[in-house]
């Protein structure tokens, strides 16, 4: 059976409170335990985990944190990074990602995001048919831990990272594997501009696992030129009305990072995207038989 990202955040309505995650990733800069005693004082009650800060607090410490002050995990960002033609370190990287799906049901995270590798130089579809044996080894502890990994869809212009590109792209794979435990991290800021998004939205949004916002300046001469939200050029309104209509009930998150978002300030620049993503939502109608 096929998730359908049906839950919720505990306490919420699915109307006009969005459900919508902090991503740790916002204040790079920050330990763990800023960002808890930050996303307290806030009163914010999501938050999505990246895996450096988890390493360094351990997820003992991690879970007594997230707990004193309240805080739902949505997502665990990220493991991968998959070598993909080199057995030896394959088989490391697989091993450090049951590590990782484990750590994700010790701090009851529903999703594990996933940078799926590369074998750089080989076409496209080697490099596919190699990641789908190293999926066909993780679904089975996934599962077993009860944690969906999301594939998240990466900017080409680091193809070392990922092989997996497009959202089209990374829909189609998990289509093809079509496991219960397999599906899509959207990040809007790198699929914003691809060809036939909202058809996607519409058509595959039980594949998404979460959707992560953000906002993007134009020009921009680096990968992350990422921006508060209200700020950049993404058309988010439109992306997110279109999710609702169809279906969508998943998590949003928020992942910032970039050299404007170090300008801004970390607590500025997740307080003014909140609030914006906020008034965003409010301006969606609401879907038939929601209030």
């Amino acid at each position: 059976m096929i998730p359908t990202n049906e839950k919720v955040s505990p306490g919420r309505a699915v109307g006009r409170i969005p459900p919508l995650s902090i991503n740790q990733v916002c204040t790079r800069g920050w330990t763990f335990e800023q960002d808890v005693e930050f996303l307290a004082s806030e009163r914010f009650d999501t938050i999505s985990l990246h895996m450096p800060k988890l390493e360094s607090v351990g997820v003992e410490r991690a879970a007594q944190l997230l707990t004193g002050a309240g805080l739902r995990v949505a997502l665990i960002n990220s493991t991968g990074f998959f070598t993909l033609d080199d057995e030896t370190r394959l088989r490391e990287q697989t091993a450090r990602t049951f590590r990782h799906i484990e750590w994700a049901a010790r701090l009851g995270a529903p999703a594990l995001l996933v940078i799926a590798g590369a074998a750089v130089g080989r076409p496209w579809e080697d490099q596919r048919d190699l990641f789908r044996r190293v999926v066909d080894r993780l679904l089975p502890e996934a599962e077993r831990h009860g944690v969906r990994l999301g594939i998240e869809h990466h900017n080409p212009l680091r193809p070392e990272l990922s092989f997996v590109n497009r959202l089209s792209d990374a829909l189609d794979l998990v289509e093809e594997v079509g496991a219960a435990y397999l599906g899509v991290v959207l990040e809007v800021s790198n699929a914003w501009t691809e060809r036939g998004l909202h058809d996607n939205l519409r058509r595959r949004h039980r594949w998404l696992v979460i959707v992560q916002v953000n906002d993007f300046r134009l020009p921009t001469l680096c990968t992350n030129q990422r921006v508060p939200i209200g700020d950049g050029a993404i058309p988010l309104g439109a992306i997110v009305g279109t999710l609702r209509e169809a279906g969508y009930r998943g998590d949003y998150d928020l992942e910032l990072l970039g050299p404007v978002i170090e300008e801004v300030g970390y607590a500025e620049a997740i307080r003014r995207s909140v609030t914006a993503f906020k008034e965003l939502w409010g301006a969606v109608p609401d879907p038939p038989g929601e209030d």
